[in-house]
């Protein structure tokens, strides 16, 4: 249980990385990571140090296992930091993109349709974007956006029906109440 206890702070820290960097989900970032990812690297990697120097003065009379600690851990943290990007770019390369488009109410909000019939739709500001994911459904030239509250709760104004025009460089939307503008695609 001590052992575990002493690790304890490079789990925390290495999940804190992990949750800033991964978005499986919706999810906002800033300006801010910036300064705070690094600043988490280096904290893991101060730790990792300490661990070690702790480990070779606790094992003085046995140098083989001192070594042999000292050798794990950097390992272990090299293996893990390449195993985290690598994760992560594959990940953001899995699906290929079918159509991206800027709103013409906002030239900050764009849409992005996925091969895996997902969209995303990303709000760029000043500081930061945020991005809210969904699924959609193609039916013909009609896209069905299946996410009820990006209708309902976002910056700009979207429709849950959209109809690609024929060279599909424009979404145009269906609901004829509302006053949605069309997504130009991106060139």
């Amino acid at each position: 249980m001590r052992k575990f206890l002493k690790h304890l702070s490079l789990i925390i820290i290495a999940g804190l990385i992990c949750y800033l960097l991964f978005d499986f989900g919706d999810y906002c970032s800033s300006v801010g990571l910036i300064f705070i990812i690094p600043f988490l690297v280096i904290l893991f990697i101060i730790n990792v140090v300490l661990l070690s120097i702790y480990n070779e003065h606790k094992n003085e009379k046995n140098k083989s296992d001192r070594n042999r600690v000292t050798k794990l851990y950097f390992l272990c943290t090299i293996g893990a930091i390449l195993l985290f990007f690598l994760i992560r770019y594959l990940y953001h390369h899995s699906y290929d993109v079918i159509w991206i488009g800027e709103s013409q109410e906002n030239y900050r909000v764009s849409l992005t349709l996925l091969e895996d019939n997902h969209f995303e739709l990303k709000y760029r500001g000043n500081h930061g974007k945020c991005v809210k994911k969904g699924k959609y459904e193609n039916k013909g030239n009609y896209i069905f956006l299946k996410r009820k509250d990006l209708i309902e709760n976002y910056d700009v104004k979207l429709d849950s029906i959209y109809f690609f025009n024929k060279d599909k460089s424009e979404l145009i939307p269906q609901n004829k109440n509302s006053r949605t503008l069309p997504f130009d695609a991106s060139k």
